[in-house]
Protein backbone atom coordinates (compact mmCIF):
# COMPACT_ATOMS: atom_id res chain seq x y z
CA UNK A 1 0.00 0.00 0.00
CA UNK A 2 1.21 3.50 -0.90
CA UNK A 3 0.32 6.48 1.29
CA UNK A 4 -0.37 9.81 -0.41
CA UNK A 5 -0.12 12.78 1.95
CA UNK A 6 -2.54 15.58 1.06
CA UNK A 7 -1.24 19.13 1.60
CA UNK A 8 -3.09 21.15 4.22
CA UNK A 9 -4.24 23.65 1.56
CA UNK A 10 -6.12 20.88 -0.27
CA UNK A 11 -7.59 18.94 2.65
CA UNK A 12 -10.95 20.71 2.57
CA UNK A 13 -11.37 19.65 -1.06
CA UNK A 14 -10.07 16.13 -0.44
CA UNK A 15 -11.86 15.62 2.86
CA UNK A 16 -8.86 13.68 4.21
CA UNK A 17 -5.23 14.24 5.19
CA UNK A 18 -3.93 11.10 3.49
CA UNK A 19 -5.10 8.38 1.15
CA UNK A 20 -3.87 4.80 0.81
CA UNK A 21 -3.67 3.55 -2.79
CA UNK A 22 -2.29 0.55 -4.60
CA UNK A 23 -0.08 1.48 -7.55
CA UNK A 24 3.10 0.38 -9.31
CA UNK A 25 4.25 3.88 -10.21
CA UNK A 26 3.74 7.52 -9.30
CA UNK A 27 1.42 8.31 -12.20
CA UNK A 28 -0.89 5.40 -11.28
CA UNK A 29 -0.87 6.47 -7.62
CA UNK A 30 -1.90 10.02 -8.54
CA UNK A 31 -4.58 8.70 -10.89
CA UNK A 32 -5.92 6.55 -8.03
CA UNK A 33 -5.89 9.59 -5.75
CA UNK A 34 -7.77 11.65 -8.36
CA UNK A 35 -10.34 8.85 -8.70
CA UNK A 36 -10.95 8.86 -4.95
CA UNK A 37 -10.78 12.66 -4.61
CA UNK A 38 -11.98 13.98 -8.00
CA UNK A 39 -11.75 17.63 -6.96
CA UNK A 40 -7.95 17.24 -6.81
CA UNK A 41 -7.59 16.10 -10.42
CA UNK A 42 -7.21 19.61 -11.87
CA UNK A 43 -4.63 20.42 -9.23
CA UNK A 44 -2.56 17.30 -9.95
CA UNK A 45 -2.70 17.08 -13.74
CA UNK A 46 -2.11 19.56 -16.56
CA UNK A 47 -4.57 19.86 -19.45
CA UNK A 48 -2.50 17.40 -21.51
CA UNK A 49 -2.71 14.78 -18.73
CA UNK A 50 0.86 15.27 -17.57
CA UNK A 51 2.07 16.41 -14.18
CA UNK A 52 0.98 19.91 -13.15
CA UNK A 53 4.29 21.78 -12.93
CA UNK A 54 3.00 24.01 -10.10
CA UNK A 55 3.02 20.97 -7.80
CA UNK A 56 6.18 19.43 -6.39
CA UNK A 57 6.09 15.69 -5.73
CA UNK A 58 8.25 13.69 -3.36
CA UNK A 59 8.61 9.97 -2.75
CA UNK A 60 9.74 9.20 0.78
CA UNK A 61 10.77 12.85 1.15
CA UNK A 62 13.01 12.86 -1.95
CA UNK A 63 12.12 14.82 -5.09
CA UNK A 64 10.73 12.64 -7.85
CA UNK A 65 13.58 13.64 -10.18
CA UNK A 66 15.77 11.31 -8.10
CA UNK A 67 13.31 8.46 -8.64
CA UNK A 68 12.70 8.69 -12.37
CA UNK A 69 10.11 11.46 -12.58
CA UNK A 70 6.37 11.04 -13.09
CA UNK A 71 6.77 7.36 -13.99
CA UNK A 72 8.81 6.57 -10.88
CA UNK A 73 8.25 3.02 -9.64
CA UNK A 74 6.72 2.56 -6.19
CA UNK A 75 6.88 -0.23 -3.65
CA UNK A 76 4.74 -1.20 -0.70
CA UNK A 77 5.21 1.26 2.17
CA UNK A 78 6.28 4.25 0.04
CA UNK A 79 4.88 7.67 0.87
CA UNK A 80 4.09 10.37 -1.67
CA UNK A 81 4.17 13.98 -0.53
CA UNK A 82 2.42 16.68 -2.57
CA UNK A 83 3.69 20.22 -2.13
CA UNK A 84 1.86 22.98 -4.02
CA UNK A 85 4.13 25.81 -5.09
CA UNK A 86 3.02 29.15 -3.71
CA UNK A 87 3.48 32.52 -5.34
CA UNK A 88 2.56 36.02 -4.53
CA UNK A 89 3.95 39.38 -3.88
Amino acid sequence: MITVRIPALWRAEAGVAQVAVEARDLQAALAALAARCPRLSARLFAADGGHNQSVQLFINREAIRYHGGFGAPLKDGDEIYIVPMLSGG
